[in-house]
């Protein structure tokens, strides 16, 4: 998104959308952020391999952020994994790195998993992302009456459920 969109200084209206952010309610488009599924009878093993951390431990309609390494141990990329059942996962990676996640996540699988025991399947130009943030953050999503329990106990930190929002069926993830 562009830092700026004119109409004053930029630096005040910066300033501005993060004090709004902090004291009520903010809304970022993460759209671009990569959703790539990995879908199959072994597809907690193969997140297991691809990440840092262990995956394959979490329940389903919950989340983990964790870390893709490269063969030497750096970084390749970071994000938010969500296990949807027993052998379905979403990995969300970083905007610029989209295709390249998704080759390496091609190319592990080809090499140590095949075709019936793992699928990967680029979605992310299938599924918007909007984060909601601020204190008054919940209140606005309550708002939408997206037919989702919102409190803690229902949906904790780092836990996902199911809505509707205009007829469509929406995913409400609570990461931070």
């Amino acid at each position: 998104r562009p830092a700026y969109y004119g109409g004053g200084e930029a630096s005040a209206s910066i300033q501005e959308e993060a004090q709004q952010a902090r004291q009520s309610v903010a809304l970022f488009d993460g759209s671009t952020l990569g959703k790539i599924e990995v879908i199959g009878p072994r597809a907690a093993e193969f997140v297991d391999f691809i990440y840092y951390n262990t995956m394959s431990t979490l329940k389903p309609g919950h989340c983990r952020y964790g870390f893709m390494l490269s063969e030497n141990g750096v970084v390749f990329d970071d994000g938010v994994l969500v296990r949807l059942d027993e052998h379905r996962f979403i990995v969300s990676c970083s905007s610029s790195h989209v295709a390249a996640v998704h080759a390496r996540l091609e190319e592990w699988r080809q090499d140590r998993f095949g075709r019936d025991a793992v699928y990967i399947h680029n979605a992310t130009a299938q599924y918007a992302t909007l984060t909601v943030s601020g204190p008054n953050a919940r209140q606005l999503v309550e708002a939408l009456d997206l037919g989702a329990a919102l409190d803690d106990a229902s949906l904790p930190h780092m836990a996902v459920a199911a809505g509707r929002f205009a007829g469509d069926e929406v995913r409400i993830a609570r990461v931070s």
